[in-house]
């Protein structure tokens, strides 16, 4: 588990908006944002973290793994999420429509895989739970601040839902896997009630049957809670 501590845990973030019809490049995200206005767990994000995202679509598969590295240990420090896992979030999400991120296999399954994973993680991160984690150990909320990172991410939540729900009929099994589980976590948010019902027969049909014991446990979780089309935020 990363260190018990909150701090830094808000800070002036800028979302880059787009329609959820449209296909984001993701080197314009790296290039527009103000990565120096942002901070990941060791300080200002620039120049580290656009260098190092920029490796998700790289070829050289050391990149990919630190970019996927900083993405899990730079950007979330329990119970924070840093500014710069706003854009991060919003890169990894037009990632996800990059061919080569269902070609390029890290640690045996496809990056997409890895990517939606990830964004499951930022997106909880933010949840209710964190939040009366932080409560607990800070003695405040985060969302106590307009610019905090928590209502950030929780504003772009229908936006990464957008980008995930893309490929829950992935044809790679693997993806489609993570593509369900990462839809059900954000589908956790309030405004997000009315995509739920579209979501159960592949809960059922995919997370519910998984070899995974903490898939079928977001499943068990996701049925007993949406039964009557209400959830958790």
């Amino acid at each position: 588990m990363a260190n018990r501590k909150a701090h830094r845990p808000f800070g002036a973030v800028t979302v880059v908006p787009y329609g959820h019809n449209m296909r984001v490049i993701p080197r314009k995200i790296l290039d527009e944002t103000d990565w120096s206005a942002l901070e990941n767990r060791n300080g200002p994000s620039y120049p580290d973290t656009p260098t190092l995202l920029s490796g998700l679509t790289s070829d050289d598969l050391p990149a990919v793994e630190a970019a996927l590295f900083h993405l899990s240990h730079g950007l979330i420090e329990y119970p924070n999420a840093y500014s710069a896992a706003v854009p991060a979030a919003q890169y990894v999400a037009a990632v996800l429509d990059d061919p080569h991120s269902n070609d390029l296999l890290v640690q045996g399954r496809p990056l997409r895989a890895a990517l939606l994973t990830w964004l499951a993680g930022v997106v909880d991160s933010v949840s209710d739970a964190r939040e009366r984690d932080f409560i607990e150990l800070a003695g405040y909320s985060p969302m106590d601040y307009p610019t905090s990172t928590f209502r950030k991410i929780r504003e772009i939540r229908p936006q990464l839902f957008s980008a995930v729900a893309a490929h829950l009929s992935d044809h790679d099994p693997v993806v489609r896997q993570e593509a369900v589980a990462a839809a059900v976590v954000i589908a956790m948010a309030p405004e997000l009630t009315l995509r739920r019902a579209m979501l159960m027969p592949a809960v059922r049909d995919v997370l519910a049957v998984s070899s995974s014991p903490a898939h079928r446990r977001l499943a068990t979780t996701a049925i007993q809670a949406w039964s009557d089309d209400s959830g958790p935020a």
